[in-house]
């Protein structure tokens, strides 16, 4: 009986490793198959838009990029952990180190500025020093002569909602920066339905919470995952799902996106109240994407499936041209997403993220706003 029960052991631990295996590897593939960083790919093509760089030095940029990790936020949900290498830094304070990157907290004797929005402003795929924040630091400093120190509060997929209660936590906190600015409109639309960008993993977390141990173990197990992939149907088969007639359809329809414009104008307008109430200047900008005015012939991720992946980003810009751009050329909003319409240069190293040119174009664009809207002078 022993002989039979001890089989019956070694054959289930090795059928769920042979899971195991062809798991690992379907992730392998998909993972080289369908993300936006699909830098290893490309690692030839990515020599046009890393122009200052070694091959070697490219790859270490990628292999830090893909590094980087989230640790939780309270009220924020998450941000980048502290990170240390040669090209990615962050701070265990919340920001990305720019380049001369200024002590925390801000020197009140010089112009400080705050960079909010997402991974392209945090400066996903390229250097510290190539950063937008970078970028926009040394256009102050050296074509401006204003001694300002930039802070880097980009974080991926933060949008306008986040970004409104990250700047509320530092301003109460008594970090309070001269300018805060905010690079918006790409993420307004990936997360187009209000949600934030890790709400699905926190909601399977507590519905987990009431399944008995048992039942968690045969979900985890490899077999369970590969012969039933889907994790919502595996918990079906121990709960009842709710009724799929009483959902709501959350869809990327016109009206659901021009909701997520409404709501990024809402943010604004709140953030905006905050700032005045503190003495802080702001400057909106609405950001370029490849998929809205620029010759994707340039383009190194042509190839990648944005009508597959994210079809709402295309299809909420057009929408946010209709209401937003008129007035991108008054006010404390900028209306950047143009500014690529006659490049014909590769301007991005992943789907979405900017190319070291890119960010410099953007932070001098960002910069120039600024001198002749806010009239930048030392404090």
């Amino acid at each position: 009986m022993s002989v039979i029960v001890m089989n019956v052991i070694l054959l289930l631990i090795g059928i769920n490793v042979c899971a195991w295996v062809i798991l690992e590897v379907k992730q392998k593939a998909n993972t080289q198959s369908s993300t936006p960083y699909k830098y290893r790919g490309y690692e030839k093509s990515l020599e046009a838009v890393y122009p200052n760089f070694t091959v070697e030095q490219i790859d270490r940029i990628c292999k830090d990029t893909r590094r980087l990790h989230m640790q939780y936020e309270p009220f924020l949900q998450h941000r980048e952990a502290p990170f240390k290498s040669e090209f990615v830094n962050v701070d265990k304070r919340g920001f990305r180190i720019t380049k001369d990157q200024a002590e925390f907290s801000p020197d009140s004797r010089h112009v400080n500025v705050f960079v909010f929005g997402g991974s392209t402003a945090f400066g996903y795929g390229v250097a510290d020093g190539d950063t937008i924040a970078s970028g926009l630091q040394d256009y102050l400093r050296r074509t401006q002569g204003i001694q300002a120190n930039v802070y880097n509060f980009g974080r991926a997929h933060y949008a306008s909602t986040q970004e409104k209660l990250l700047f509320e936590q530092l301003v109460l906190a008594g970090q309070i920066p001269n300018i805060a600015i905010f690079i918006d409109g790409l993420n307004e639309f990936v997360h187009y339905d209000g949600s934030l960008a890790f709400t699905n993993v926190l909601q399977k977390f507590f519905e987990s919470g009431d399944i008995p141990p048992e039942r968690k173990i045969l979900l985890r197990l490899p077999i369970s995952k590969l012969l039933i992939p889907d994790r919502a149907y595996r918990l079906s088969l121990w709960e009842d799902l709710p009724d799929s007639g009483q959902r709501v359809d959350n869809g990327p329809t016109e009206r659901n996106l021009s909701k997520a414009l409404d709501r990024y104008l809402a943010n604004k307008d709140r953030i905006e109240k905050l700032a005045k109430e503190f003495g802080v200047k702001t400057l909106f900008v609405w950001q370029p994407v490849p998929v809205y005015n620029y010759d994707m012939t340039h383009h190194l991720f042509v190839r990648y499936d944005y009508e597959g992946s994210y079809p709402q980003v295309k299809a909420g810009y057009t929408i946010a041209a209709k209401r937003l751009k008129d007035g991108g050329s008054s006010g404390n909003f900028f209306w950047a997403a143009d500014m690529q319409a006659d490049s014909k240069e590769p301007l991005y190293v992943s789907a979405f993220h900017y190319s070291p040119t890119m960010s410099a174009d953007i932070a001098q664009s960002i910069g120039a706003q600024l001198i002749d809207r806010i009239a930048i002078s030392r404090p």
